[in-house]
């Protein structure tokens, strides 16, 4: 009985271990399908994306701001007690610009932030009117709330007064070893009142797609006004320079590097109120320019019905004073990519001189600025350093593949490939380059994505929630798309906008 027993039970030992070895198999390439299918990368964006949205419906949801906008809309306890509500305001802005979730701008204009931000432009405190700027750049960057902000006559006199009110004889800063503490603070304060100006001059940019036409000429008069003054502050800062170095032959090492640390922080400042006046300009150009060419056809064909129309000047000036298209064929020759695009977009609409880089592509087109600005963002990715970066990454890990693994070239069938070492090589070139130029036109350091929110506005906060979930679905799709054509395009991708 023992004796015939014992080959059953060997038996059945061995069908059993059969089994586990052949469960552990199949759980291995139940495990290798579902990262073939749902990348490492895929689900860790996933669960951030879905975790960040569900956090920012929750508070979107529970969130009550009336009590700091009545703060920020009232001068009853002071300019600092304005500036707490004004701060609580920004924090919300900031959460949601930052995160991947919902919008909070809708509903903190339906609570008032519009009206109080509106009114903090009037006020003769400069920190409060920096923070209602603030507040306003924020709220305008939504294209339904630019324009209801700009269908009122308080909000675009507020804001044309509030650029009128701006130091444009303030003096600049110098440049000096021994700077004390008193010359560092006029310095920061100087370049805060830089930093002033630029954000009223991208509240601007925002609301001049919908400025009445027969007011935009005021607006080109402040805007000619602030660009003047900082094309004087920047000549100061060359004179300036040249004096300190024609006197610091003897200084030591350290000394040169803190002065020269000081004239580039001086000097972003004034890049940045150039950057947004080109882009106001270009904003007010390209609306001119399009109404002009609308009343040119209807004067081609009813010339009596447009008798009475005048056109809009935005050249400006006077005897002596600067006019807007020779500022911008100034700054198409600036240092600063952003503020050499539109300024040359703004010249050529305005006929500036003929002396005028290359225009631009979208130009001949007649984009407006938010075209061509995404225009120009989803070009960069395409320049060679970021292209010949994702290649090349692709190539080494496809060699890396197929020197350590043996199953580099076999699919998820454990076939083999017919495809050989060069070929596929070339292909992974490509398709890391393409998938990585994708991601960073999207969602890289300068994305067009963000710019998809502008033009819907979710009134309610649940139809916010959801717009937001449909467009994160969206962002996972195009993600995992992309990953499972070009499995190595997100190391370039992450690197090239960290370093830019």
């Amino acid at each position: 009985m023992l004796a015939a027993g014992r080959p059953t039970m060997l038996l059945a030992r061995r069908t059993a271990l059969t089994a586990t070895r052949a469960g552990r198999r199949t759980l291995s390439t139940a495990q290798q399908t579902t990262t073939e299918r749902y990348p490492v990368l895929w689900q860790a964006a996933a669960l951030y994306c879905g975790g960040g949205l569900a956090v920012s419906a929750y508070q979107l949801l529970n969130a009550d701001c009336r009590e700091a906008i009545e703060k920020a809309h009232t001068d009853a306890w002071g300019a600092r007690r304005r500036l707490e509500g004004f701060d609580e305001v920004l924090e919300w802005l900031e959460w949601s610009e930052a995160g991947v979730g919902c919008d909070v701008a809708p509903k903190l204009v339906r609570q008032g932030a519009l009206a109080a931000a509106v009114d903090g432009l009037l006020s003769d405190d400069l920190d409060v009117r920096c923070a209602a700027a603030a507040t306003l750049a924020g709220l305008t960057r939504d294209d339904e709330l630019a324009r209801r902000c700009c269908s009122t006559d308080d909000a675009r006199a507020a804001l044309v007064e509030a650029l009128e009110r701006c130091e444009v004889k303030a003096r600049t800063p110098r440049l000096d070893v021994d700077l004390g503490n008193a010359q560092i603070a006029d310095a920061e304060a100087w370049a805060d009142a830089r930093a002033h100006e630029a954000t009223l001059l991208l509240v601007a940019a925002n609301l001049a797609p919908s400025w009445p036409a027969n007011d935009r000429a005021q607006l080109a008069k402040v805007l000619v006004a602030v660009l003047d003054a900082t094309r004087r502050r920047s000549a100061g800062l060359d004179k300036a320079r040249e004096q300190y170095l024609d006197q610091a032959d003897a200084q030591p090492r350290v000394a040169k590097l803190a002065v020269a640390l000081h004239d580039s922080a001086l000097r972003e400042a004034l890049r940045e109120v150039e950057a947004a006046g080109a882009l106001l300009a270009h904003a007010l150009a390209a609306a001119t320019d399009a109404e002009e060419r609308l009343l040119d056809i209807v004067r081609a064909n009813a010339p009596d019905a447009v008798a009475h129309v005048k056109r809009v000047d935005l050249a400006g000036g006077g005897r002596g004073e600067a006019r807007l298209p020779e500022l911008m064929a100034a700054l198409a020759w600036s240092e600063d990519a952003e503020a050499a695009l539109h300024a040359n977009f703004a010249a050529h609409l305005l006929h500036a001189s003929d002396d005028l880089p290359e225009p631009d592509l979208g130009v001949a087109s007649g984009l407006d600025a938010r075209q061509a600005d995404l225009l120009h963002r989803c070009l960069d990715a395409l320049e060679p350093e970021p292209l010949l970066l994702a290649s090349g990454w692709g190539v080494a890990r496809r060699w890396y593949r197929h020197a350590t693994s043996p199953y580099a070239f076999f699919p998820a069938a454990h076939q083999r490939s017919l495809r050989p070492l060069p070929q596929a090589l070339v292909r992974s070139a490509l398709s890391t380059a393409l998938g990585a130029a994708l991601l960073t036109s999207l969602y890289g350091a300068r994305g067009c994505r963000y710019e998809l929110r502008r033009g819907y506005l979710a009134e309610s906060d649940a139809h916010q929630v959801a717009f937001s979930a449909a467009l994160v679905s969206l962002d996972l799709a195009v993600v995992l798309a992309t990953l499972r054509r070009a499995p190595f395009a997100a190391f370039p991708f992450v690197v090239w906008n960290v370093l830019s």
